[in-house]
């Protein structure tokens, strides 16, 4: 199962298809087992909570630096100022240019996550949060099989092109307002945007086979693993595009009312909120021809041909809305054991229009 839908930043779906790093976020919690009636619709049992970092009262700053026997290179810096007895801002920002133990792939990726923090202690708070990145990756496909098993090269063969890239741009901004009623009710009220593109022109492995001149003939025998009694460096590899556009945006709002009372020795913790979304996704596909065919063993690292065509193929757009309600109530019946109960009403509507059709 995909956990796509599953993914949340601060109590906030998280659907995007991007990379996510661990710069910006103070912890990570991770729900098991059923959670649709506390976060709604799903795709795997449980869910996994981001939580970023927030202001603090103070100043500090950390500074960190990674340096790697494969070449790459990462740097962190956290800073927190204290702005006055109830304020402060905090800027996360993270560099980093990645080069793993395969040929050719490098990723550079940069990211900064500012957030500005007010009421601090207060009855009144507001924090408003920002996480902006850029990611220039390249996409590894692995390595194919011959005779039923990944083949025997050496571990850093790339089956690729040279100028690969997956061009990614990330934008999440966020406001939050949280005002205590009194010392027990709480009110809140979370505004979300997110912006996620994604721009990959990657080449893969497409079929192990033989080539005679400009001829490749591609074995017949590929789901069973490419059985040949040919030795490896008389095989060679066809490559083929996994080319791709698509942008996708989210408009969120959630509000909570949360109380906290007792009743004899039990200790209850109840939420009553309604979620409010709305999201966008558009996908164009695309594909390049006239890819090189190279030597299973010792291939050539080439960039995209001249002759390289590329076709323009099905643009999907879809949109979606959905309204849900809720109330819960977890139970602490000792310090060990927590009772939730609670109900939730959700309704998702969603649209999909393509621009080939598949009948």
């Amino acid at each position: 199962f995909t956990a796509r839908t599953d993914m949340y930043l601060n109590g906030m779906r998280d659907s995007g298809q991007y990379y996510r790093d661990t710069y910006y976020l103070e912890s990570v919690e991770v729900l098991k087992g059923p959670s649709s009636m506390l976060f709604g619709r799903g795709s795997t049992g449980g869910v996994i909570n981001q939580v970023s970092k927030r202001p603090l009262l103070g100043d500090s700053n950390q500074i960190t630096g990674t340096v790697d026997t494969n070449g790459g290179v990462r740097s962190t810096g956290d800073f927190n100022r204290q702005m006055s007895d109830t304020s402060a801002v905090r800027v996360a920002m993270m560099g980093q240019k990645a080069q793993t133990t395969r040929d050719v792939i490098t990723n550079k990726d940069f990211g900064i996550a500012p957030s500005l923090r007010f009421g601090i202690g207060t009855q009144t708070e507001i924090t408003l949060s920002a996480i902006l990145s850029h990611n220039d990756d390249m996409v590894d496909y692995g390595i194919p099989a011959v005779n039923g098993r990944p083949v025997k090269v050496n571990r850093d063969t790339y089956y690729g092109l040279t100028d690969d890239r997956v061009l990614q741009k990330t934008a999440i901004l966020s406001g939050l307002i949280e005002h205590k009623l009194n010392s027990d009710v709480t009110l809140r009220n979370q505004l979300q945007y997110s912006y996620y593109s994604t721009d990959a022109q990657a080449t893969g492995l497409n079929a192990v086979g033989t080539l005679a001149g400009s001829v490749f003939t591609p074995f017949t025998t590929q789901a069973a693993g490419n059985t040949t009694a040919l030795p490896l460096s008389a095989l060679s590899v066809r490559l083929t595009s996994h080319d791709r556009v698509f942008k996708n945006q989210m408009l969120n709002n959630q509000t909570d009312l949360i109380a906290k009372f007792d009743t004899g020795t039990l200790k209850h913790t109840m939420i009553a909120g309604a979620a409010l979304s709305r999201e966008t996704f558009e996908s164009q596909a695309t594909a390049r021809s006239n890819l090189p065919v190279v030597s299973l063993v010792n291939p050539a690292y080439l960039s995209t041909p001249a002759n390289s065509v590329k076709t323009i193929g099905n643009n999907a757009d879809s949109e979606a809305t959905s309204v849900g309600a809720y109330i819960n109530d977890t139970i602490e019946l000792n310090k060990q054991w927590k009772l939730v109960g609670g109900v939730r009403w959700d309704r998702f509507k969603a649209g999909l229009t393509n621009t080939v059709s598949t009948a």
